[in-house]
């Protein structure tokens, strides 16, 4: 019997891996959940998996975060499951186990996803968290972005990838970034098929653009003033 294919989307925030998610998912012969591990929520898992009810998932996730990601990756039939991951829940206390989890078995394989502009990456963030607070109201006027904390979140973004990279390297590893995934380009799917042995190979993203996602409509009065001062790009640092 062929062995399970077990797999982590581990990806910076706004950088497409919702839309990663939802491909994959799609595709025949693969299960991939969404964020499993968000805070106080589990996103995209499909309750049948397991068999129990939300509030019954959260407290088994919160008791024992390794045995929980465990279960995930036993349920279902497909060869390939897996789930999405954020660097704000895997670095916590609570999620120590899990952490020590990925670390320790490295058969896990690891689509590791990036943003190469991080300064778009801190622009597009922004949007989505002031349009969630606005609550969909556009009453309140364009968003002002200081050029310096956009500075100070890509050298943030820069250094954390690095550190996970390493950290995270292995023999079964993807890296892959969203630039490509949204042009669709080939070579970027061949190497997600190829690290998830997919029958078929994944051809793309379809229609979906999640930085079309956001709650509402929110516009950066600077944003190019803020793009042409500070071009923030992983490999031009």
């Amino acid at each position: 019997m062929m062995s399970r294919i077990r797999f982590i989307v581990f990806s910076s925030p706004r950088s497409g891996s919702t839309a990663l998610r939802e491909a994959l998912h799609r595709h025949n012969g693969v299960t991939c959940c969404g964020e499993i591990f968000g805070k106080n929520r589990i996103l995209s898992l499909p309750r049948h998996l397991l068999g129990a009810t939300g509030a019954e998932l959260l407290d088994e996730r919160n008791a024992d975060p390794a045995a929980f990601a465990e279960r995930v990756f036993s349920a279902g039939r497909d060869p390939a499951i897996g789930f999405k991951l954020l660097p704000s829940q895997i670095v916590t206390l609570e999620n120590a186990s899990l952490f020590r989890l990925i670390l320790e078995d490295t058969a896990i394989r690891i689509v590791f996803l990036w943003r190469r502009d991080l300064a778009r990456r801190y622009i597009s963030e922004r949007k989505f968290l002031e349009a969630g607070r606005r609550g969909g109201s556009e009453d309140e006027g364009d968003l002002v972005i200081d050029t310096e904390d956009m500075r100070a979140d890509c050298r943030r973004y820069a250094n954390l990838r690095r550190a996970m990279r390493t950290i995270l390297m292995r023999e079964h590893f993807a890296e892959v970034y969203y630039e490509d995934l949204a042009a669709n380009d080939p070579q970027a799917f061949k190497s997600i098929s190829d690290l998830l042995e997919l029958s078929e190979p994944l051809a793309g993203l379809g229609d979906e653009n999640t930085d079309r996602r956001n709650r509402g409509t929110v516009r950066v009065a600077n944003e190019q003033d803020l793009l042409d001062r500070c071009a923030y790009t992983i490999g031009q640092e």
